[in-house]
Formats: C-alpha cells, sequence, structure tokens
C-alpha cells in the first residue's frame, strides 16, 4: 500500500486515519517463529525431503486418486520454491502449523476420537504448548484460541508533516 500511495495522491488521501487490526502468523523476535523460519529454509534445501513432498503431490509416485475420479495434472515443487515463498508463506503458516499440533495433540489425549471428546479435549486446557506462533492456549468457555496467546499488530497510515502518507505498524 506505501507504493500505491506514493503513486496517486487521491488514493493516499484516502488512506490516511484508517487503520486495522490483522494478526501475523509469527513474529521476528519469537524464538519459536525463528526456529520455524529456519527450518522451513533448511527444508527446501534438503534434497530428500524436496523428494519426500513431490512425491505426494499430483504426478508423484505416492499421490493417489479414487479410483471414480479424474487425476489432477501433475505439480511439483521447483528448487528454490520455499525461499522464495517464506514470507508470505511462515506469515500464515505457523497458524496452520500450531493448528494441526493441537488437533493432534487433542486426539492423543481425547478419550475417544468423536468430536466431542476432542472438542473437550481441546477445551479442558490440556492441550497448551509453545507452537510455531508462539504460546497456543485455548478459553475453556470457547473453545477457541485465547487473545493473550495470539499477536496481533494495528496497522494505520499516517501523513508525516511535509511528507507522504505512510504504513505504519503501531
Amino acid at each position: 500500500l506505501n507504493s500505491l500511495a506514493s503513486e496517486s495522491d487521491d488514493f493516499a488521501n484516502v488512506l490516511v486515519g484508517q487503520q486495522w487490526v490483522r494478526a501475523p502468523g509469527g513474529d521476528s523476535g519469537m524464538p519459536s517463529f525463528q526456529r520455524f523460519q529456519q527450518e522451513w529454509l533448511q527444508a527446501g534445501q534438503d534434497d530428500q525431503m524436496m523428494t519426500f513432498v513431490n512425491s505426494l503431490l499430483p504426478g508423484g509416485d505416492r499421490f493417489r486418486v479414487s479410483p471414480n475420479r479424474e487425476a489432477p495434472p501433475p505439480i511439483q515443487i521447483e528448487p528454490g520454491f520455499f525461499a522464495k515463498f517464506t514470507n508470505a508463506l511462515t506469515n500464515d503458516a505457523p497458524y496452520a502449523y500450531d493448528a494441526v499440533t493441537l488437533a493432534c495433540r487433542a486426539l492423543c489425549l481425547a478419550n475417544g476420537t468423536s468430536g466431542t471428546a476432542v472438542f473437550q479435549t481441546i477445551s479442558s486446557g490440556q492441550t497448551a504448548f509453545v507452537g510455531a506462533s508462539g504460546e497456543v492456549v485455548i478459553d475453556p468457555r470457547t473453545g477457541s484460541r485465547s487473545t493473550h496467546s495470539a499477536s496481533f499488530r494495528l496497522y494505520s497510515f499516517t501523513q508525516r508533516q511535509g511528507g507522504a502518507p505512510v504504513l505504519e505498524i503501531m
């Protein structure tokens, strides 16, 4: 948005004073997020990992399609994929990674595999852990992630004195 604002005064004037809240997947100051990013980049440099990932994608030798469905066109990850998309994927991927980890922890701890048993385990508070997006704590009243365990950022467009509008993280 900064580059768009710098190209159009009208667009810049509309943006000034606008604010929004975003829940980024991780914060570069968090050790757990730093480890996640490092592992992500290392995975892309590991030939065995790339071979394994590609084997699971359409066209790979481990990819399976139901007999009554048509196979999708082959997809294979090229070298450099992980490095090229590090910022885009590691912003939201930590939440997905932590959600899968939470579900796995709940399945291991639940007295059964029914949705009710898993939900009760998640809501019980027994599943708290430090994940890729930071501390993961579930609010037992809602069954959702507790707001104190998620990272939120406030973004605001401000106008610096004598300058163009700028996107700032508050």
